[in-house]
């Protein structure tokens, strides 16, 4: 079982990583149960709690709104710290391998977001092919239990579902892959709890050692909203 901690990453048997490696193949997609370790998560839980979230608009290449949520600052602990432990070689390595991508990892950009139950919070296919981006990673950083809010990847030209992820609970995760050939979404929020995710892109460029070092030494200014494209 692939699981990253405080202390480190787990990697797995060789067994375990041919399977993710063959599912991945198959379904450009993969399911990752218990991601993130119980004792990483007792941290996670305890960092949730009054947070300041922002509005986050999404636009496609030729301007129009595809998604709507909302995202913490990237100064706030929990993006600092999802930050920290997504930016690592080793990991950079392993997804390397179960990916089978040629192109070396080098950073992974990442935000901590919630939809919630609401028409405003929505998200349309979308192929996030842009930016170095090569392979999507989503962690599910929701304690309580929700309803709805399921991932789809398709192909961008025959429509067809490769995976749809669901039942996905607290530190689970999935990998899936990004190109123009692909494209994906979250479906609506029902229910009473938002989904709280960390999510991002591994990137080949740029190197992570040089924007850790950035984000350790300048304190990063309170963001009042944002507008991007993706």
């Amino acid at each position: 079982m692939l699981q990253l901690s405080l202390n480190g990453l787990r990697e797995g048997s060789e067994l375990e990583q041919e399977e993710i490696r063959r599912e991945f193949a198959l379904r450009h997609c993969v399911f990752l149960r218990g991601f993130l370790s119980s004792t990483l998560l007792g941290r996670i839980k305890g960092l949730i709690k009054n947070q300041e979230y922002f509005t986050r608009i999404d636009l496609d290449r030729e301007g129009k709104v595809f998604a709507r949520e909302v995202t913490l600052s990237g100064s706030d602990p929990l993006a600092n710290l999802m930050f920290l432990l997504l930016n690592q070689k080793d990991l950079f390595d392993l997804i390397e391998n179960v990916t089978e991508l040629e192109k070396p990892m080098r950073y992974f950009r990442s935000r901590v977001y919630e939809f919630h139950p609401n028409p405003d919070h929505y998200d349309s296919w979308h192929d996030d092919d842009e930016k170095g981006q090569t392979i999507g990673l989503s962690i599910n950083l929701s304690p309580d239990p929700m309803d709805g809010g399921e991932f789809e990847i398709r192909s961008a030209s025959t429509q067809e579902v490769y995976k749809k992820v669901s039942g996905s609970c607290f530190g689970d995760a999935h990998l899936f892959r990004i190109g123009s050939e692909f494209e994906h979404r979250v479906l609506p929020v029902r229910g009473a709890n938002p989904r709280r995710s960390c999510a991002g892109w591994f990137c080949t460029k740029p190197d992570y050692r040089v924007e850790i070092k950035k984000m350790l030494m300048t304190p990063k200014p309170d963001q009042g909203g944002d507008v991007s494209k993706s």
